[in-house]
């Protein structure tokens, strides 16, 4: 994690990673989430449009991950499929952060491309295309795919039990309570 961060920042960026990684050791440095994050934006946008929703998923995910503001703002500021640095990663396919990150990125990926509502047949292919090139076998791909779909409905069989009248409905509840 960056020094710049506040210390609320990287409360929030330990929780994160712990809570949804499960992991609590060495953060990746810059260059590596540079790259990581702008794949992730190469396959959001595979559809030739990178939504407004896919980008905060993005950014929001760099932010609760501890990545400091200079990159939070290289990542705003990016063409899609413009980063010789992610091309270069693809020649680089037998290094071990490639296999120890490969999944992880066809989740993100997914999750990223599907922040706008809909995974686009483009998006898919993108995300196949890549995990490919990065080694992963199809069994492994859709294994991850179907985590992602799982988790999806799950995700919105939470929000139902938990607030069934919808959570604004439960936040306005107890504000009129606590004001």
């Amino acid at each position: 994690m960056s020094s710049s961060l506040t210390a609320r920042d990287k409360r929030v960026a330990e929780w994160w990673w712990q809570d949804l990684v499960g992991y609590s050791g060495q953060r990746p440095n810059h260059k590596s989430s540079q790259v990581y994050m702008k794949t992730l934006i190469d396959i959001a946008a595979a559809d030739g449009v990178l939504h407004e929703k896919e980008l905060k998923y993005i950014l929001g995910m760099a932010s609760v991950g501890g990545q400091d503001e200079h990159l939070i703002k290289e990542l705003e500021a990016y063409r899609p499929g413009t980063s010789i640095d992610t091309q270069k990663m693809f020649n680089d396919t037998d290094m071990a952060y490639v296999a120890s990150t490969r999944s992880s990125l066809i989740y993100f990926a997914h999750r990223a491309a599907s922040a706008d509502g809909e995974l686009h047949p483009k998006e898919l292919e993108a995300i196949h295309a890549v995990a490919r090139k990065l080694g992963s076998s199809d069994e492994e791909i859709q294994k991850v795919l179907a985590l992602c779909d799982e988790e999806e409905k799950l995700r919105k069989k939470r929000i139902s039990i938990l607030y069934p009248q919808g959570l604004g409905t439960a936040i306005n509840s107890y504000e009129e309570k606590f004001s």
